[in-house]
């Protein structure tokens, strides 16, 4: 079935991806949750800190977890020496910069869409005889909704950000696989599908259209048998800002859809 990729989380059977599932469980997790969101007892639940760990070059950001010494938070686990050289660079760079410009918005559909741009990457720096597994989330970009304003052409707040459905993964159907396979050759998640279906049972991604989202990639190592899994951080994530949209079920800023269709901007 297209889009059997994406899966709820946390999965049903935590052996079922034969990854390190709950150190992704943090990261994850927070999927739902805009950046800065702190729980009841004030302790921050978003679980990465995109300030302190930006690295400009690759755009990576952080590793699931918090430095430690902030108060209320556990010490990191080592990262994983096998994942310590991965670097992930986004192809059409230009054009996401382009559409980043317009404010990029982003079809959802009940039967699902894929995305435009689609997200592609390649990937450096994996052990090319190890296996790695690559997945997809998309995480709220702030607590509100917004509303397209046509006489200023403008996204305006439009109120507070409408309930999220239990966040949802999309694992690329490729894993996992060696990292010299993920090396070669330009990776595409053009299988990936975007739903504002809250009820979607084809495993799409769910959506809230009018809210802002930012796509994240996760780059999981997946050890041995025998290897001590909880011994190391195994996933790294990589966050481009360019990639950042709005949900949308028709284009509102006439500029993006043009540019979409590929027809001269009036």
């Amino acid at each position: 079935m297209e889009g059997a990729a994406s899966y709820p989380w946390p999965p049903a059977d935590p052996q079922h991806f034969n990854t390190p599932v709950k150190q992704m469980e943090a990261c994850l997790l927070s999927a739902n949750r805009p950046e800065g969101y702190y729980d009841k007892e004030g302790e921050k639940a978003g679980l990465y800190n995109r300030e302190k760990d930006q690295d400009v070059n690759s755009n990576e950001v952080g590793r699931g977890r918090e430095e430690e010494g902030e108060e209320g938070t556990k010490p990191s686990l080592p990262l994983h020496h096998r994942l310590s050289a991965a670097q992930v660079h986004l192809e059409m760079k230009a054009l996401w910069e382009e559409f980043n410009e317009l404010g990029t918005e982003m079809i959802v559909t009940k039967a699902g869409r894929r995305m435009f741009p689609t997200y592609q990457v390649r990937l450096y720096g994996l052990d090319p005889m190890e296996d790695y597994m690559l997945v997809m989330d998309f995480v709220p970009s702030d607590d509100k909704r917004y509303r397209y304003a046509f006489h200023t052409s403008s996204w305006v707040v439009a109120g507070k950000a409408d309930p999220n459905s239990p966040p949802r993964i999309h694992v690329h159907p490729d894993s996992p696989a060696k990292g010299a396979q993920w090396m070669k050759q330009v990776v595409s998640f053009d299988k990936l599908k975007l739903t504002n279906n809250q009820l979607d049972d084809n495993g799409h991604v769910i959506l809230n259209s009018m809210h802002k989202y930012q796509p994240r990639l996760h780059v999981i190592y997946i050890p041995p048998p025998g290897e001590d899994a909880g011994a190391t951080e195994n996933f790294r994530t990589f966050i481009f800002p360019e990639t950042k949209f709005t949900a949308v079920t028709a284009y509102q800023n006439h500029r993006v859809g043009h540019t979409c269709t590929g027809l001269p901007v009036p």
